[in-house]
């Protein structure tokens, strides 16, 4: 066995270790208390289901156009394409449970997809929303995917983006 490559090796393991550590506790942010972040958030982007602040981006006439976000994503990741969707569409960018500035629910289910989903239609339902055409991105596809299939007459398009598969 040639120790000198596992040497180096084992050096390269260290320093990528080392750089993602440093890259992870650089780009860390503090926590803002829930109260604080609702009091910057305009009216309207607050919507209360089932006793939970759920924060929703609305924009436009005509056509129901739901947008659900990817895992570890919000809202913000439609921020440049919501301007131009909203001439043609009503567009409803949804922050999912435990992203975004929605707020957190206590319940463990209400993070898996089941969960996410009963959220989804509970907002829909608040806004008077009985079928609309959704975008799904990666975990935002797979809720699209499952609305689908279990209301499949509350789904008039799916536009799916790297959907997530269970």
């Amino acid at each position: 066995m040639n120790f000198g490559r596992l040497k180096k090796a084992m050096l390269g393991v260290l320093i990528v270790g080392v750089a993602i550590v440093s890259l992870l506790v650089a780009s860390c942010a503090t926590l803002t208390p829930y109260d604080e972040v609702e009091e910057k958030l305009s009216s309207g982007q607050l919507i209360e289901v089932n006793g939970q602040k759920v924060h929703v981006e609305i924009a436009g006439d005509g056509e129901p156009l739901v947008l659900l976000h990817g895992f570890a994503a919000s809202t913000y990741s439609f921020h440049q394409i919501i301007p131009l969707l909203a001439t043609r569409f009503r567009v409803i960018a949804i922050d999912l449970n435990g992203f975004g500035y929605t707020e957190r629910p206590r319940e463990m289910e209400a993070f898996g997809p089941l969960g996410q989903l009963e959220m989804v239609q509970s907002v829909l339902q608040e806004l008077k929303v009985d079928s609309a055409a959704f975008v799904g991105h990666s975990y935002g596809g797979l809720l699209s995917l499952l609305l689908a299939g279990t209301e499949p007459a509350k789904v008039t398009k799916l536009i799916l983006i790297s959907p997530a598969t269970e």
